[in-house]
């Protein structure tokens, strides 16, 4: 018997990095898992291979920046499973920069992919939730949206701001047993990289950092001497979304190997 068994849930960006994690995590546990992904590549190969290992989900091509195809993805999550249960928000859109670096457009983008499908995910997946007398809700936000960093403008501003929406619908629909909650990684290796591999110069130009870094010395930022795994943050997912934990709404939990926790990142 799985924690989630019975439970359908929708991820997502959930072809690669913490959302297929987190799409194996909920599937492991019982829960029938839609797929929602961007790219038909990531989202067919998860498919494939998450049944391979004898688990129910589906893939449904998703542009969570249209407000069609987030509802399409819940649709047919609740016409395949007969309910939903489960939202896990965590497709993005990252543009770094300062504000007067950043374009208009990207700006636009950044924040309708990021931050307006949370609100749209939300918004058409919790009648549902209302109808069958609860469920669960998890943003991806990050440790950058608790504080600051530079060049960062527009991804802070959509992570904190997913900070504080989850606060709000917490209190909103608590009365419908819906809990809200949303989860803030530090550095997670969605690369699966080791040690001898070196993240491109300009990701680091982006990030304000002055040379580029191997994982190693990446790594040595943090107090727990590495960077996360995809599948430690799609536990605590799951932890949020067990019904056991049935008393946690509201909150924003960090998982950061002890980043934050420092006078300086």
């Amino acid at each position: 018997m799985g924690k989630l068994d019975g439970k359908s849930a929708i991820v997502t960006g959930a072809g690669h990095g913490i959302g297929l994690a987190t799409a194996r995590k909920l599937a492991q546990e019982g829960a029938g898992v839609t797929i929602a992904e961007l790219n038909p590549a990531y989202g067919k190969e998860a498919e494939k291979v998450l049944r391979a290992e004898g688990l129910k989900v589906s893939f449904v091509r998703t542009d969570v920046a249209q407000l069609a195809d987030i509802k399409g993805a819940i649709a047919y999550a609740v016409k395949e499973y007969g309910r939903l249960d489960i939202l896990v928000n965590n497709a993005q859109r990252s543009v770094f920069g300062r504000v007067t670096d950043v374009s208009e457009e990207d700006w636009e983008a950044s924040i309708t992919t990021s931050l307006t499908s949370v609100f749209r995910a939300c918004k058409y997946a919790i009648p549902h939730m209302q109808r069958q007398g609860g469920g669960a809700i998890v943003s991806v936000s990050s440790i950058y949206g608790l504080v600051g960093g530079r060049r960062r403008a527009c991804y802070n501003a959509t992570k904190a701001a997913i900070v504080n929406l989850t606060r709000n619908m917490a209190l909103d629909y608590a009365p419908d047993g819906i809990r809200v909650n949303c989860i803030c990684p530090g550095a997670v290796d969605t690369w699966q990289g080791g040690q001898e591999r070196t993240v491109p110069a300009e990701f680091w130009k982006q990030r304000a950092f002055p040379e580029p870094m191997t994982f190693d010395e990446r790594a040595r930022m943090h107090p727990v001497g590495r960077e996360g795994r995809p599948e430690e943050i799609a536990q605590a997912i799951l932890w949020l979304v067990d019904p056991a934990n049935s008393f946690t709404t509201g909150s924003a939990v960090v998982v950061d190997g002890g980043l934050i926790a420092q006078a300086l990142l």
